[in-house]
Formats: structure tokens, C-alpha cells, sequence
């Protein structure tokens, strides 16, 4: 019985709870970065799991991000997998992910970037927008279109990547609406 023993899971890891509060799909920062680009968490390690990095073990629970503009590249709308489905994505299409120690990262405040579907949940029924461009005005620091105005004008099926969209926009005098990030929540299309 001994040896049977000895063959089970090592339970030093299994009453461990987690302390990351991230999960894939939320938008990151790096903490402490006045300029940090946001981020999308694609898959959260386990605690359990050693993480090496620059030859180093972490200590601590890490988080693998990767950046929207990386993400567009892929051949899919990314942005409409479902989370859960984003480590597979990346590995499929060979995304580079970055690893952080989820002490190092925090919720973006201002989490868009172009090409996200967002709606303004103030409304009763709000209409689908795509964001075009994220600014550093305080007043209005997000600028959209509404997808109705862009099916209009580029047709349904768009291979417009989302940083060219806000100056297609613009050649194709397509209307666009500014508003403050907090205005303004995802629509999920998963």
C-alpha cells in the first residue's frame, strides 16, 4: 500500500486557493505605468504551476497576457471568441504571450481599443459600435462609429484592421460619436 501511496497526486498544491483576480478576457496594465499599454489576459496559471522566467522561477501566480495589436494580426476577429477559447487562439496562431506575476498587473481604467463592440448601457436599447480611436482627451477619450453606419458605408463583411478603421472612417465621411470611456461598457458577441 505504500508504494500505491507514494503514485498519488502530490496534495501540497490542492488546498491552495488562488489570489490572482484575473481571468481571460479582462483588459490589464502594468502596474504602476503611467504609459502602459492595455493588455488582454489570455490564460491564468494555476499557483501550482512553476513559471520560469529570464531563467528565473516566479514566485507567486502568473498571469500570460497579450496585446490587441498582436492579437489583430490573426486571421479571426478575436474579439469575438470567448475568452476561454483566447490561450488556444494565440497557441494556434502563434501569438506572442508575455508573462507577468499578477502582483505587477492591475484592471485598466481605461480597458478599449480600436476595433472593440461596445454599447452605451445607459440606454434602453442601445445600438452596437465599433471603437475607432482612443484618445488622451479627458473630456471625450473614445471616438465610435455605430456598426450600422460602417455596414452602411464598408458593407457586412469588413477586413478593415481595427488601427486603420478611424481614418477610413474619416475618407469615407463615415459619422463617428466621442465619448468617456466610463460611458461606455463591451457587448460581448460570443
Amino acid at each position: 500500500m505504500n508504494e500505491l501511496q507514494d503514485l498519488g497526486p502530490n496534495t501540497a498544491h490542492m488546498n491552495q486557493k488562488p489570489q490572482n483576480p484575473f481571468k481571460p478576457g479582462d483588459r490589464v496594465v502594468k502596474a504602476e505605468d503611467s504609459d502602459a499599454s492595455v493588455a488582454v489576459v489570455v490564460e491564468v496559471l494555476p499557483p501550482e504551476q512553476d513559471v520560469n522566467l529570464y531563467g528565473q522561477t516566479m514566485d507567486g501566480e502568473a498571469v500570460c497576457v497579450a496585446f490587441p495589436n498582436m492579437l489583430d494580426d490573426g486571421p479571426g476577429n478575436w474579439r469575438e471568441i470567448h475568452p476561454a477559447k483566447l490561450a488556444s487562439y494565440c497557441d494556434d496562431q502563434d501569438i506572442k504571450l508575455y508573462t507577468y506575476k499578477h502582483t505587477n498587473l492591475e484592471y485598466a481604467e481605461n480597458p478599449f481599443t480600436p476595433g472593440d463592440y461596445v454599447i452605451k448601457p445607459d440606454y434602453d436599447d442601445p445600438d452596437l459600435a465599433v471603437v475607432l480611436e482612443v484618445t488622451d482627451d479627458e473630456d471625450r477619450d473614445i471616438t465610435v462609429s455605430f456598426r450600422k453606419h460602417l455596414e452602411k458605408e464598408f458593407g457586412e463583411q469588413t477586413d478593415i484592421p481595427p488601427a486603420d478603421l478611424s481614418s477610413r472612417c474619416d475618407e469615407a465621411g463615415v459619422k463617428s460619436y466621442a465619448y468617456k470611456h466610463d460611458e461606455l461598457s463591451f457587448e460581448h458577441q460570443y
